[in-house]
């Protein structure tokens, strides 16, 4: 109805410039006002010189009938004037449109309706797209996955790309044309890319073309379960727990099972509440090392039934096990049993060293596990390289004043900058009163401190249990498989009040007393590193009243450090990521003191799967001390990265990654209308709904980019206006009527 008032549609008066086509002189129109003025006033003089009822009027109600009669005719001198738009747009047979359909493996799947993704584009291009386009410009056809290609016809597509690259193929479409002038692309697509890391809208925006896109699909696929992302550490000591981190990403409820299998063996099964359709839920699964060597791990869901795509149910991570000693360094002001079942417990495992240093009087010291005779002489290391040589800190019973304000310092900046692991135990002088809640170690603990004049360390008897966030972190896993390890644990005999946990904290551990129920193990990230404290300092009564064989004091001590030590970060940050066809390494390279190392030849040799083995440099990042490099190896399979130092000599790691192999098309295999919007909007085009996509030919012709002209677009018979004109001679007449003057 409004484009049948108007004449033409809304996107023709968005772009068109308003005119007129009669060419009359600035004296013309000042003679035609004039008159126009002088038949008004005229009208509105006669009205004033009227009897009866008219005369009687007052001048509010004259005016607005002159207001009327004035409209009125204005509109006819307007149109007598020939109102007309001015557009510019395609000229044609002189541009190419390219238009782009999906043909990737994700589009073979339901669009809804029982119809497919691939269907339903290859419907909408051949019925709204294609003809309506070919009126004015030359249609290049194209199918994409990996990459764009050119194609005579949609017969051709059958939807069978093994990863999706969105991005690339269209920056190779809209670069294609050398000849040709291109005025747009229109890209059909569900926007469920897969293997763009590394690439940006840069020279498509460069290209200066028009990009629409069409979205296909649903925003969620019903009943679908999927394995969306797993976190693992790179490396990890052999007979140890690794906490994987699974997240799923799920259009339905209930309680599906988790395993982890290395080849047909089961290393650990969990069973996951899915509580909210449509969510996210993450879940941490404790999973055995094993021996040293490179394992590749299957993560997999158990299909609930109706699952529309058990495919993406499944992924493969590279674990490698290989022997890496922690260092811990514990600091202790005080002789307690606490101090003496803590070493013994550390020195039962093969991949941890222990350096202790105890004040036994105000006037003596003793030192366990060092090096030399001038290892922690003066109680605490004497160069901040030294410090950063240990992977975790533990203070015991030390008051904070045994430090000096760079010592401080140095611990804030152990946790923050260097990225270790801090663990502050309950003691007479330790936490808040110890003084520990001074700035700046106060800031990486992972609650408050609070100071009063009663002492927050007390003896009293409580027992410990996992809470709940805690259940699923290796550190609370005393148990085997998902029993509970912490039944039948002998109670603890002192506990020291914490303030409240932090924003970002995580209560691991509860303390269970008589009446009250508080946090007893909290931990957070800080920086590059962790800190956590533990609010008791009788864990060795788990030792001491327990029968000998009973392992779960050793087993809870090795964990928590081991937690600890495995998330402090090496002085080189060497990341290598394998995706679905790419290889990326990341290097942030640190002297002694953690410092950037910016002037540096770095480089790598990437071994595949197959022995053949290419050397390539790492480029200098955006930050100093970054080094980046990624490549496209071709093959899928298992890669084998070496960095090293060119010049010094120096072997910085070894890394191992998994470049392919998964259905990468089934996951987040839904409709990307965000993403797809994001690119229309960048590059001066629009977003289409399949059901109003028959106004994109027209949308194209008015702002394409390629040869334009303008034409003139008559305005005087469109109907807007002589509805108008009989509007306001309505309106006039039924308040003439309503006022009694007719």
């Amino acid at each position: 109805m409004l484009e049948w008032l108007l004449k033409y549609p809304l996107d023709v008066y968005r772009e068109a410039e308003f005119t007129f086509a009669t060419d009359l002189t600035p004296a013309w129109w000042i003679l035609i006002g004039a008159v126009a003025v002088a038949l008004l006033a005229a009208s509105l003089l006669r009205l004033a010189r009227m009897g009866g009822r008219l005369a009687r009027w007052p001048v509010s109600r004259r005016l607005v009938v002159f207001g009327f009669q004035a409209a009125t005719l204005g509109v006819i001198l307007a149109l007598l004037a020939e109102p007309t738009l001015v557009v510019r747009q395609l000229k044609p047979g002189a541009n190419t449109v390219a238009v782009l359909i999906d043909d990737s493996e994700s589009m073979s799947l339901d669009a809804g309706g029982g119809e497919s993704r691939l269907a339903l584009a290859r419907r909408i291009a051949e019925r709204d797209i294609v003809p309506g386009v070919g009126e004015r410009s030359s249609v290049a056809l194209f199918q994409f996955a990996e990459g764009a290609r050119r194609i005579e016809s949609l017969d051709v597509l059958a939807a069978d790309g093994g990863r999706t690259r969105l991005l690339t193929s269209l920056t190779e479409a809209a670069t294609a044309f050398s000849t040709e002038a291109l005025a747009a692309v229109i890209v059909v697509t569900d926007g469920a890319t897969n293997a763009d890391a590394g690439d940006d809208l840069g020279t498509l925006l460069a290209a200066g073309v028009p990009v629409h896109t069409v979205g296909i699909g649903p925003e969620a696929n019903a009943g679908d379960v999927e394995l969306s992302t797993v976190e693992l550490p790179r490396t990890v000591p052999p007979g140890s727990e690794v906490a994987a981190r699974l997240t799923l990403r799920h259009a339905t409820t209930g309680d599906v099972r988790v395993r982890v299998r290395d080849g047909e063996a089961v290393l650990a099964a969990k069973t996951v509440a899915l509580r909210t359709e449509g969510a996210v839920t993450s879940v941490d699964i404790a999973v055995p090392s094993g021996r040293p060597g490179l394992r590749e791990l299957t993560f997999e869901i158990e299909p609930p039934p109706g699952d529309p795509l058990p495919r993406n149910d499944i992924r493969r991570q590279l674990l490698e096990v290989a022997e890496h000693r922690h260092r811990v360094l514990h600091l202790e002001g005080e002789p307690r049993w606490e101090y003496k079942f803590l070493r013994r417990a550390v020195a039962e495992d093969d991949v941890m060293d222990i350096v202790s240093w105890l004040r036994t009087t105000p006037r003596k010291t003793y030192r366990q596990g060092v090096a030399g005779a001038e290892d922690l002489a003066e109680g605490f290391p004497e160069e901040l390289s030294e410090l950063y040589a240990y992977d975790v800190v533990v203070l015991g019973s030390l008051p904070a004043a045994a430090l000096d304000d760079e010592q401080h310092a140095w611990l804030e900046s152990f946790v923050g900058r260097r990225g270790g692991g801090l663990l502050a135990l309950a003691g007479r002088d330790a936490l808040a009163d110890g003084g520990w809640d001074v700035a700046p170690l106060g800031k990486a603990l992972p609650v408050t401190l609070e100071r009063g004049d009663v002492p927050t360390y007390r003896f009293v008897e409580g027992a410990a249990r996992p809470a709940a966030e805690g259940r699923a972190s290796p550190v609370a896993a005393l148990g085997a498989g998902e029993s509970d390890g912490w039944a039948g644990l002998p109670r603890l005999a002192d506990y020291q009040e914490l303030g409240p946990p932090k924003p970002g904290a995580t209560v691991l551990l509860e303390w269970v007393g008589e009446e009250t129920v508080a946090p007893l193990l909290v931990e957070q990230p800080y920086g590059f590193g962790r800190a956590a404290v533990l609010a008791s300092a009788t864990t060795w009564r788990w030792r001491m009243r327990t029968p000998p064989d009973d392992p779960r004091h050793g087993l809870f001590w090795r964990q928590l450090l081991r937690h600890l030590a495995q998330a402090a970060q090496q002085r080189d940050r060497i990341t290598v990521e394998g995706g679905p066809d790419a290889l990326a390494v990341r290097l942030a390279l640190r002297d002694e003191r953690y410092e950037p190392v910016a002037d540096a030849d770095v480089r790598a040799k990437v071994t595949g799967p197959d022995g053949a083995a290419f050397e390539g440099t790492l480029d200098a990042g955006a930050e100093s001390g970054a080094f980046e490099a990624r490549w496209r190896p071709g093959v899928p399979g298992v890669y084998r990265v070496d960095v090293t130092r060119a010049g010094e000599g120096e072997h910085l790691a070894t890394r191992f990654a998994r470049v392919g192999g998964d259905d990468v098309e089934y996951f987040g295999a839904t409709l990307n209308r965000p993403f797809l919007e994001r690119i229309a909007e960048a590059t001066g085009g629009r977003y289409w709904e399949p059901g109003n996509v028959a106004g994109i030919a027209r949308t194209v012709a008015l702002e394409g980019a390629g040869v334009q002209e303008r034409r003139a677009l008559p305005l005087w018979d469109a109907p807007f206006f002589y509805v108008l004109i009989v509007l306001l001679k309505c309106l006039e007449w039924g308040l003439r009527r309503w006022w009694g003057s007719i």
